[in-house]
């Protein structure tokens, strides 16, 4: 987990804080020891994590960054900031739902339409009603799935970035036109959540501050790591609940889609049967 790496960083440098190290020999120190490694892998570029561990190189103040090393140290954010579940099943399963009905569409279109169309020309007629519909336009269907699936996977791939704590251009066309907004309200919530222990330090202006960091600067310091603690918890149940809950109804709309075309697959493929009865 990312965050198990970010808070033994934080704890060690301030364990060597206390010891009197100067703080740029710490982070040297701590970052080349053996054993770092068992905490997670090094932080990918532009994640929140690598963010703060900068912002935190970029203080002069010893008693500053003293303070927010242990508070960060003695904070968990990997139980509360985990990805659900149902979103990893939730591609299996359209997954697997899809691979079948592509798999019978392309049976029926290559080994059963040509048959049902050798037969009317047998009789020099042409196929009327659900049947033309669907020789005509046999694609349709195809596209439309495919593409409501590749928005889901698309749609799931941000959602898992989120995750993994990436930092959001708010220029993202995909971002800011695909991902709900109470989505992207409770990100950035996150966010402001494990930022605030270095804002607090960096004197934020006043106009920028919401209702989290208001409520936060008014904690007592004893106090504020289990606030954080609580609004975490809140937030990122917010987050998997919001995202379940998208993907649920991304999920409905393409099974809808798919028993549409099954209707239209099926009333094309009984049609025929229909109308050779009354030829013959």
């Amino acid at each position: 987990m990312v965050w198990d790496r970010f808070h033994f960083l934080c704890r060690r440098y301030h364990q060597l804080l206390q010891s009197g190290e100067v703080f740029r020999e710490a982070v040297v120190s701590v970052e080349s020891a053996n054993g770092v490694e068992l905490y997670g892998k090094p932080f990918e570029k532009d994640t929140i994590p690598s963010n703060l561990i900068f912002a935190l190189k970029a203080l002069s103040d010893p008693q500053q960054i003293k303070k927010i090393t242990n508070i960060y140290g003695q904070l968990d954010f990997s139980n509360d900031l985990e990805e659900p579940p149902k979103l990893r099943k939730a591609k299996v399963y359209v997954t697997f739902v899809a691979i079948v009905f592509f798999m019978v569409y392309a049976i029926y279109q290559f080994f059963v339409t040509p048959v049902f169309i050798s037969m009317f020309e047998a009789f020099q007629t042409a196929p009327t009603g659900y049947m033309a519909w669907y020789v005509n336009n046999w694609y349709l269907p195809i596209v439309v799935v495919f593409l409501c699936i590749a928005i889901l996977f698309a749609i799931c791939s941000q959602i898992n970035k989120l995750y993994k704590f990436k930092v959001f251009s708010p220029d993202s066309v995909f971002y800011r036109f695909f991902i709900p907004n109470r989505i992207k309200n409770s990100y950035s919530n996150i966010i402001e959540i494990v930022s605030f222990p270095l804002s607090e330090e960096m004197n934020q202006p006043e106009q920028q501050k919401t209702i989290i960091s208001r409520h936060l600067e008014q904690v007592e310091n004893s106090d504020l790591i289990t606030e954080i603690h609580i609004l975490l918890r809140r937030e990122g149940k917010n987050l998997a609940q919001y995202s379940e809950h998208f993907i649920l109804s991304m999920m409905v709309v393409i099974f809808i889609l798919i028993i549409i075309s099954i209707f239209f697959f099926l009333s094309s493929a009984y049609a025929p049967i229909f109308m050779m009865g009354e030829l013959v």
